[in-house]
């Protein structure tokens, strides 16, 4: 992949081969809790918010093994009740189910075979314990791509939001920056950190005006944060380069 590509292309399959093994295990964590909170987007279930935000603080150290577990049987026990709530629910059940005991009793196991599970399925992917690796995050973004939370009936196949998910948070490895020490003003860092608690990205545009007051003219940088296009997550290069996070 050459560098116009990693900026402009929407190959990401290739991006993350390019990012590979070399990234640090909490960036590729945190690029697929991106990825799975796009298909989360219109879920109003509070387990699997809690599921994402749990494996988001556990990138970050924040969250403990076990904590992670407890969130996994979590997200058992809400799909089981679920599944117990659709058999009880005549009309969320089949007529040949209501008709037939015997096969009634595979009801519970495929009656969530939809948009719920799917998302159920990718929650608990981004909560495993083990080291996370590129392979992990290429599987998640398969299954998020497959499922169709990255295109839609007018761009079918376009997969440029979540590429710039990628940019987002891996900026230009082709031509990775540094922000000097006099930029780093405790405004900056403020904001960063507000931004990063809250997961609520909309002062990046205030953060560009901390740092250009502090000195930086950086065209890349200040349009990064300025970019009314740009995605902005957990991990998002500039906000980590301010809070000392790989």
């Amino acid at each position: 992949m050459q560098e116009y590509e990693w900026l402009h292309g929407t190959d990401f399959r290739g991006m993350i081969g390019l990012v590979g093994e070399e990234s640090a295990e909490r960036k590729l964590r945190l690029s697929a809790c991106a990825c799975v909170r796009r298909a989360f987007v219109k879920s109003p279930e509070a387990e699997l918010r809690i599921a994402i935000e749990t494996a988001e603080d556990y990138a970050d150290f924040g969250a403990s093994k076990q904590q992670v577990k407890a969130t996994r049987r979590l997200l058992v026990a809400f799909m089981e009740e679920t599944r117990q709530r659709q058999l009880q629910d005549k009309a969320a059940v089949p007529e040949w189910a209501w008709n037939d005991p015997e096969r009634a009793e595979w009801w519970p196991n495929i009656g969530t075979d939809g948009a719920l599970e799917r998302q159920v399925r990718l929650a608990e992917s981004v909560l495993q314990a083990s080291r996370f690796t590129a392979e992990s995050l290429t599987f998640i973004a398969h299954a998020v791509i497959d499922a169709g939370y990255f295109t839609s009936r007018d761009r079918p196949g376009d997969l440029s939001d979540v590429c710039d998910l990628l940019r987002d948070i891996f900026g230009n490895p082709f031509r990775p920056l540094d922000l000097p020490a006099d930029w780093c003003t405790s405004t900056a860092f403020a904001l960063a950190a507000q931004m990063y608690d809250s997961r609520d990205f909309s002062a990046m545009p205030v953060l560009a005006d901390a740092l250009q007051d502090a000195g930086c003219e950086d065209d890349v940088i200040l349009t990064h944060c300025r970019d009314p296009k740009q995605v902005h997550v957990r991990g998002c290069w500039i906000v980590d380069l301010l809070l000392g996070k790989e």
